[in-house]
């Protein structure tokens, strides 16, 4: 036995593919009210309509305001797996679990195109010869970071590709100490390169081998008699070190792992993530999920899970949960994909990464 469908949509039921892909449902309006995906289109959709299938009352509430279906094919279920987070995220649907503000979230980017690159805080991501760090949900945290950035390494902070103003003088940052006023060739491009790349390798967690560099480096400059290459390397060496103290994270080693834990709390949940590199906290978030009633802790992880990680530039060898996620060897194999290097999911359940978990919930 069939639920009613309207006629537009029962006409659609007929031509479903029994291949993997997305389906999107409109109103009348033509707004799209829910979006989801299936390893087989012709039966996730017609399950939608079989009264024996008990459904949540959102996704019932749904489709009494449905009036049209339509679906895309896709090759594989990763595939699908993308277009659909891709597609929420674009349209946020009514009935789907949202992100809040995602469209917000601030990242720490990098000019790394431009002959004295700059690193600044956006919320946009969008040019392509930029690296980016994030998302994160702590505007002030990134700010934070930024300054730390800019005091101990005296990059500029100026707008715009070419550094100084029009004048050809060197700004205040220049004058107290905060800028190596590349504007006036104070700094050679291949040593503000070289800061850049001590930075984009902190902001990755590579503060060991940075500090391996800069010490073998510091060495060479002095037994070769360059005393200011060698005074330039130790204030970076002594630079990196203060800014990783604290944030190394006791009984973890050198791993590069995001820890995800999940709270509800009637119709938002809250998801905090780890991301720790190198065995050092490089950021602690919060991520707020809405229109979350009817769904349990699994559905909501495996949710923002895709959500996140389609936005994301960075990605850890391992990510650990607090409970477990469906679909867990198509996300593997998505991530994978995208790293271009095998990464686990596990949900421990004792040692130090269990009380990481713990410490995240």
């Amino acid at each position: 036995m069939f639920r009613k469908a309207p006629i537009k949509i029962k006409e659609s039921l007929n031509y479903l593919p029994d291949k993997p892909g997305v389906y999107i449902f409109y109103d009348s309006l033509e707004e799209v009210l829910y979006i989801g995906k299936a390893k087989s289109l012709k039966k996730r959709i017609k399950s939608y309509f079989q009264k024996s299938q008990k459904l949540p009352t959102k996704i019932t509430d749904m489709l009494s305001h449905a009036d049209k279906l339509d679906f895309i094919v896709t090759d594989n279920e990763v595939e699908a797996l993308i277009l659909e987070s891709t597609l929420i995220k674009e349209h946020r649907p009514k009935y789907n679990v949202n992100l809040k503000d995602d469209k917000r979230y601030p990242y720490i980017a990098i000019s790394i195109s431009e002959d004295y690159p700059r690193v600044f805080f956006t919320r946009k991501t969008s040019n392509p010869n930029y690296i980016y760090f994030g998302p994160h949900t702590r505007p002030r945290n990134v700010r934070k970071i930024l300054d730390m950035i800019h005091k101990k390494f005296k990059i500029r902070s100026c707008k715009g590709s070419k550094p100084g103003k029009k004048t050809g003088s060197p700004c205040l940052n220049y004058h107290i100490n905060r800028c190596l006023a590349p504007c006036t060739g104070k700094v050679k491009k291949t040593e503000y390169k070289e800061i850049i790349n001590i930075i984009i390798q902190f902001l990755n967690g590579r503060r060991k081998e940075i500090k391996q560099g800069l010490e073998k480096s510091m060495k060479l400059a002095s037994c070769e008699k360059r005393f200011e290459d060698a005074a330039r390397y130790r204030d970076q060496f002594i630079a990196i070190n203060e800014l990783t103290q604290k944030q190394k994270v006791a009984t973890i080693q050198r791993l590069d792992i995001d820890v995800l834990a999940i709270v509800l709390n009637e119709d938002i949940a809250c998801v905090e993530l780890f991301t720790i590199r190198g065995g050092f906290l490089l950021g602690k978030d919060c991520f707020i999920l809405e229109k979350t009633s009817e769904f349990d802790k699994s559905e909501l992880l495996t949710f923002f899970i895709k959500q996140y990680y389609n936005s994301a530039f960075r990605y850890p060898k391992e990510i650990i949960l607090s409970t477990n996620i469906y679909e867990m060897e198509i996300i593997k194999n998505w991530l994978s994909m995208k790293k271009e290097t095998y990464i686990d999911i596990k949900i421990p359940r004792r040692g130090g990464k269990r009380r990481l978990v713990e410490l995240a919930e």
